[in-house]
């Protein structure tokens, strides 16, 4: 594949070009060399650097995360980043069970408001003693 400009990257990739842009402004895209016109010119290996990133976020890493496993894509065999990949998505797989966790615990907490709200009670919020939805108590 030839040299792409951004848009024909953006295309190709399905990201917006100020994605890419944002994506080179933190570091985690590398500079793009420039045409003599002083247009971005990208490569097969900015489009597969693209790939991995959007993958990693849709998988909820964070974009520190995701330089991360750029970084770690540009320096290791493919075998050794597989093995490190899978580390930090084992990782991430616990914190999406910690976070389901707490919105199932969050859950049960609203789903006990609705069921207690305090009836009909015709005292002023903060004077009566039942429990009312509005101050969960």
């Amino acid at each position: 594949m030839a040299t792409m400009t951004i848009g024909d990257l953006a295309k190709v990739a399905g990201v917006p070009p100020r994605t890419i842009r944002f994506y080179e402004s933190k570091g985690i895209l590398p500079a793009p060399g420039r045409s003599p016109s002083g247009y971005r010119l990208y490569g097969p290996d900015d489009l597969k650097r693209l790939s991995l990133m959007r993958r990693a976020r849709s998988l909820g890493f964070s974009l520190t995360e995701v330089g991360n496993l750029i970084r770690l894509a540009q320096h290791e065999r493919c075998d050794s980043f597989q093995g490190k990949a899978a580390q930090l998505m084992i990782q991430k797989l616990a914190e999406v069970d910690a976070a389901i966790q707490q919105l199932n615990a969050t859950r049960r907490e609203l789903e006990k408001s609705i069921t207690n709200n305090g009836g009909d009670c015709q005292q002023a919020v903060l004077e009566c003693g039942c429990d009312c939805l509005c101050l969960g108590t």
